[in-house]
């Protein structure tokens, strides 16, 4: 799978602004390359809500809380590995791509460079679980450390759990989702898996996707079919639902970008989708946000739920704003009730949003002329450090 580092501001004109001179203008292609965000109607969603006042848990690499596009929205969390720093230290940049898929607000003025996530109103809360930027390097020690991950983030009473992970799993590990989804009552979604991921590849839906009353997802390319490199279910029970996998963009580390394919994606894209759910109705339970997600979910394969689609390609705004009928013997009013008053959607950002900008210094215009000299040299030389490929970190 490709994997490919970006960056939002090319080498020469992050120093020219650190120097705190003007940088010519150009177009913002990470946005632009965001092709999920129409094709999910993200914008029509956002108009209902953006996630405000809703806390998603995430089990993975860490999060890195300094980029731009995730500055004010990533809590401290927890770190089952010395030197994690309580989930804001990511080894692997795979946790900083799924919180801005999940909660990116961009950058700039009015946020509009950058990566804009599902619910950028929300909030993230970090769990780390992997000590190096291989998991190969400890598998059974990240297994054991999910597990508590995930029992942790529900003690700690989050609206929403997202795991772009994935694995054989464990009685362990079945139980703490159990725990999380049964006793507390939270949505928990996990990625399906890759064909063509992780140390060996995976061939069926992996765990915790697998596991009764967990939200699993499978992806799509940006044709709406269905990805080559996600795996598919046994039987139509193991796939909740499908969400894009394909050439999806985020933030990575240092305050870079990326683009990847992989179901990781897809299950944070299902995740933001239902804190967006929560913030329209916070009180929502669980069995109910199943119903309306599956039931407003853009059928593909044949009716009924099928192991590659589940029940079709989530759709945010119908999600949000449908009439759905109710199953029976549920009322209507408990699957469309009325929307929370303080969901309603708040205008985007004004103001720069944590991007890399000057420091109010005082120096004169012949300090920053020669700084300026300094700067464009040495981004001849620091250009050709940062582009690079980085490694693919696993998305399950």
């Amino acid at each position: 799978m490709r994997h490919q580092v970006r960056f939002g501001l090319g080498a020469a004109a992050a120093l020219l602004v650190v120097a705190g001179l003007p940088v010519p203008a150009h177009a913002d292609e990470v946005r632009d390359d965001q092709w999920m965000l129409n094709a999910l109607g993200i914008e029509q969603a956002h108009k209902e809500t953006r996630g405000a006042g809703v806390t998603i848990g995430i089990v993975d690499s860490g999060v890195d809380a300094t980029h731009p596009d995730l500055k004010g929205n990533v809590e401290a969390g927890q770190a089952s590995w010395e030197g994690g720093k309580d989930g804001l230290k990511d080894t692997m940049g795979h946790g900083t791509a799924m919180a801005s898929i999940l909660v990116g607000h961009g950058h700039g003025d009015g946020g509009e460079d950058g990566v804009l996530g599902i619910a950028p109103e929300a909030k993230v809360k970090s769990v780390s679980i992997y000590p190096s930027s291989d998991p190969r390097d400890d598998p059974r020690g990240s297994h054991d450390r999910m597990v508590e991950g995930i029992r942790w983030l529900a003690d700690e009473g989050v609206d929403v759990i997202s795991v772009s992970q994935g694995g054989a799993g464990s009685d362990a590990l079945e139980e703490a989702v159990k725990y999380a989804v049964e006793e507390k009552g939270i949505p928990l979604v996990a990625s399906a898996g890759n064909t063509a991921g992780g140390p060996t590849g995976d061939v069926v839906v992996q765990a915790p996707a697998v596991y009764d009353n967990v939200f699993s997802a499978t992806g799509t390319t940006k044709q709406g079919k269905f990805w080559d490199g996600s795996v598919e279910g046994t039987s139509p029970d193991d796939v909740t639902v499908a969400a894009p996998a394909e050439d999806v963009v985020h933030a990575w580390n240092d305050r870079g970008y990326d683009d990847n394919s992989g179901t990781s994606d897809s299950a944070a894209i299902v995740a933001g989708t239902i804190a967006l759910m929560k913030a329209q109705w916070p009180d929502m339970s669980r069995e109910t946000i199943e119903w309306r997600l599956t039931e407003t979910a853009d059928e593909k394969g044949k009716d009924g739920p099928d192991t590659k689609y589940g029940f079709g390609i989530v759709n945010p705004a119908e999600a949000l704003t449908a009439h759905v009928d109710p199953p029976d013997g549920v009322s209507d009013e408990e699957i469309n009730p009325e929307p929370n008053p303080k969901a309603s959607a708040s205008p985007s950002p004004s103001k720069d949003d944590g991007a890399l900008t000057a420091s109010d210094s005082g120096a004169g215009p012949v300090v920053w002329i020669v700084v300026a000299v300094v700067a464009i040299l040495a981004a001849a030389v620091v250009s050709f450090i940062l582009i690079r490929r980085r490694r693919q970190p696993p998305a399950a």
